[in-house]
């Protein structure tokens, strides 16, 4: 009687350990999706700026070493 006791506790111990995973990865996306939203709400156009702002200096970068190179 034992043996088959010990035997059922780890069939049963063995499908938890699947669910401690789901579980771990909700909660994981439950804190990750909130902070997610918010940078793209409120950061989003700060990078945007900053990108606009490099890629501009950049061209106009590029403008001004293709004119210098001409002369």
């Amino acid at each position: 009687m034992k043996p088959a006791m010990s035997h059922l506790g780890r069939r049963r111990n063995g499908r938890n350990r699947g669910a401690l995973s789901i579980e771990t990865i909700l909660i994981l996306a439950a804190i990750a999706v909130p902070i997610l939203i918010f940078i793209l709400k409120v950061g989003w156009p700060k990078i945007q700026k900053y990108f606009n702002e490099s890629t501009d200096n950049l061209i106009e970068e590029s403008y001004n070493a293709q004119q210098g190179s001409s002369r």
